[in-house]
């Protein structure tokens, strides 16, 4: 996303965007570019917490692409990982949270098992596989 962006472009969704979001989803790649201060990503986050973002997703943490995670951080830190995010969307596909906890692991663990290179770029979860 941001090799093909303008330092103006990165510039805008940092002032503007950012202060007003409730979710960021963005890799380990793309948050030095959101966070220019910060020296290691733990800066990063805590730069990005800092610049209004309620909830920050940064995935692609792993050793390689089966070993892939995200982490979710609010103002108090790590809160979880991609198993939270799976929980949130099946809550808001209309499942009661203790179903949801238990749906999620599998959601989680199939998209992330299925995933896809798309050109010459990173490996991407099939969030679709059930679909197929």
């Amino acid at each position: 996303m941001f090799g093909l962006s303008s330092d103006h472009v990165i510039a805008g969704i940092r002032d503007l965007l950012l202060p007003i979001s409730d979710v960021v989803a963005i890799n380990i790649h793309e948050a030095p570019y959101l966070a220019p201060e910060a020296d290691n990503l733990s800066a990063c986050t805590g730069a990005l917490i800092d610049a209004g973002v309620t909830y920050l997703l940064i995935g692609g943490m792993g050793t390689d692409v089966h070993n892939v995670q995200s982490n979710l951080y609010n103002e108090t830190g790590l809160v979880e990982s991609t198993l939270t995010a799976s929980i949130a969307a099946h809550i808001a596909h209309g499942f009661d949270p203790v179903e949801a906890i238990s749906k999620a692991p599998h959601y989680t663990f199939h998209a992330m098992k299925n995933t896809r290179r798309i050109g010459l770029g990173q490996h991407i979860p099939d969030r679709m596989y059930w679909n197929r």
